[in-house]
């Protein structure tokens, strides 16, 4: 669940900044574009994956070993491609 609440995290995060200055366009094209949402994909998921491992390393939730195997290797796969560009609001997760 985390992983998923994550990304409401940073897609608010995006669609604030793009409210603030809508003529801003990143690398991938203008936030809410498709083009853009896929640009960044794997830096989505690397991000909300490695946020969940960390909240279960500071005892926030309890992952099985085969949830924490399971992110890890999601990290994995979606190594490349450029880091989510905002900032997420403090406290997350």
């Amino acid at each position: 669940m985390i992983h998923e609440a994550v990304h409401a995290y940073q897609q608010a995060a995006a669609r604030d900044a793009w409210s603030n200055n809508p003529n801003a366009g990143m690398i991938y094209g203008f936030i809410p574009s498709l083009d853009w949402v896929n640009g960044y994909r794997n830096s989505f998921e690397r991000m909300a994956s490695q946020i969940a491992l960390d909240a279960n390393n500071k005892g926030r939730i309890n992952l099985s070993i085969e949830g924490i195997a399971d992110h890890n290797v999601y990290i994995g796969g979606h190594l490349f491609g450029e880091d989510f560009p905002f900032e997420l609001p403090t406290g997350v997760p």
